[in-house]
């Protein structure tokens, strides 16, 4: 067995969060610009190929570079449309091109080093995510004896097939050199999201006419976000990808809230707690009432482990009330500049009222979710146990201004995606299939829990404790927004369970690196 004492020991702002910092700028460009360019030269789809080729040669060559690729495109691309390649009108998205280039750089390594056979065996002797394999098959099965669109099935379950990579993801980050790196590349992540969203709520809030323009358009192409003007003349920036932004300031939180400042260097603890800033800020702007609940939910679960956990008497719990107060006023500074920096000429906002607004269960938003709740339950009825299968839509009167038109007064709207996560679990594939997704989600934490009895280990602990309230945040977000059933979600938990897995890796199967 390997040495665990220090497996999960890194360096937040070494070379290889600096090194992600830069890839990710350098991306944010080539995306807008080639978002720019394109309807003038007709570029996307060369840029496409270039970058597929580029991936594919270094995930052939090292396989971990291509998990690295496929891990950072995660954590910032949203739906994972930064660039697409479109043939006679059907479109292929880099995160499915990444997908097919890394789990084929899987193969080709484990058959040419003969490890592939041996290697499996050890993945399918998980009951839980063997039992989910077949849930998942079910709904399929379903879905076509139905006769549900073919189009709507494909959409539907694609998002499933995302679990495939806990083959390479797994194969890969169990080593602990090649673990390691994986957070500062989320650090780094976090950071670009949080940045370019302030920036996005700079250049809307302030007067760049020909730059709102240009940021409307590649955010909205790109499927990277959302920028709605709300009451009191403030914008939500929303991004599907901010959901990591609040994954990883949960993770940061243990770090500098409950770890004491003897095991941090200060000035790294300075710099989380700016970058924990940043991301609560995100969270904030998103206007996501989702994100707010998950976010709450990691609050009052770091609140029970420095009671129950760290046993932290009334003095330490003053104490951490006063990093936290340390931790809202930085947040509350960030986002004073970005709404209030006067140059150039700002908008009139009254952020009040934008946040009133989102408290309002009548707004748009809020009101076509509770909207779905009766067509949901009725649809359910129908397959409570074993659903109905992928795919399977349901007809609902949405406020959703993007919905209703002229064309269509009513709103009156037709759609297999439901914002009430569970519930959408349910309705393709029954309880059985929501509880034993929950079962698999179970047995990821019972093993993180076995990790985290040796209080002791401090360097092991706090990262683990991070990932355990990632997935409670997860879980409480996706009552209201679907990600546990979206490759967002499904990555970080295979993420969690690599990590799991480095901790629990007796060198049996050699990697060559």
């Amino acid at each position: 067995m390997t040495d665990n004492t220090h497996i999960l020991n890194f360096t937040w702002f070494g070379r290889a969060f600096k090194t992600t910092l830069l890839l990710i700028f350098f991306i944010e460009l080539l995306s807008f610009f080639t978002h720019w360019i394109n309807p003038f030269l007709s570029i996307n789809n060369l840029v496409f190929v270039v970058l597929c080729f580029f991936i594919a040669c270094i995930s052939i060559y090292r396989l971990q570079y291509g998990v690295y690729t496929a891990l950072i495109e995660l954590f910032i691309g949203s739906q994972g449309h930064y660039f697409d390649l479109v043939i006679n009108g059907q479109t292929i998205s880099i995160r499915m091109a990444i997908f097919v280039i890394v789990l084929l750089s899987f193969f080709y390594h484990t058959i040419r080093q003969k490890t592939l056979k041996q290697f499996l065996s050890v993945i399918f002797k998980n009951k839980s995510l063997l039992l989910l394999g077949l849930v998942c098959l079910w709904g399929l099965l379903m879905a076509l004896i139905k006769g549900n669109t073919l189009g709507n099935i494909f959409n539907d379950f694609n998002a499933w097939l995302y679990f495939l990579y806990l083959l390479p993801l797994i194969y890969i980050l169990r080593e602990k050199k090649y673990l390691a790196p994986v957070w500062p590349i989320l650090l780094a992540s976090v950071t670009a999201v949080s940045l370019k969203s302030l920036f996005f709520l700079y250049a809307f809030s302030h007067k760049f006419s020909n730059l709102q323009n240009y940021l409307y358009d590649w955010g909205r192409d790109t499927r990277w976000g959302e920028f709605t003007l709300v009451s009191g003349g403030l914008f939500r920036i929303f991004s599907q990808a901010q959901l990591f932004t609040m994954i990883g300031a949960v993770i940061l939180l243990v770090d500098i809230l409950l770890i004491k400042k003897t095991k941090t260097n200060t000035k790294d603890w300075w710099y989380c707690a700016a970058i924990v800033a940043l991301s609560v800020v995100t969270v904030l702007l998103s206007l996501s009432r989702s994100f707010w609940v998950g976010l709450l939910a990691a609050g009052i679960v770091i609140l029970g482990f420095a009671i129950f956990y760290y046993r932290y008497k009334f003095t330490n719990i003053l104490g951490l009330a006063g990093k936290a107060l340390i931790l809202a006023l930085l947040s509350f500074i960030v986002l004073a500049i970005a709404l209030f920096f006067p140059v150039p000429q700002q908008t009139v906002i009254n952020p009040s009222s934008a946040l009133n607004s989102r408290f309002d269960i009548q707004d748009q938003a809020g009101a076509s979710r509770w909207n779905q709740l009766p067509h949901l339950f009725k649809a359910i009825t129908k397959h409570p146990i074993l659903g109905s299968g992928w795919g399977t839509t349901i007809t609902y009167e949405s406020r959703d201004p993007r919905i209703t038109s002229i064309k269509n007064p009513t709103g009156v709207y037709t759609t297999y995606a439901f914002e009430w996560g569970y519930l959408d679990i349910i309705l393709k594939i029954g309880v059985i299939g929501l509880l034993i997704y929950l079962a698999f989600i179970y047995q990821i934490v019972r093993n993180l829990f076995i990790q985290l009895k040796n209080k002791e280990v401090h360097s092991n602990n706090a990262l683990l404790i991070g990932l355990f309230l990632g997935l409670v945040a997860l879980v409480a977000t996706h009552v209201f927004s679907p990600y546990l059933n979206h490759p967002l979600g499904i990555g970080y938990i295979i993420l969690v369970m690599a990590t799991i897995e480095c901790l629990n890796y007796s060198k049996t199967v050699p990697i060559k690196s």
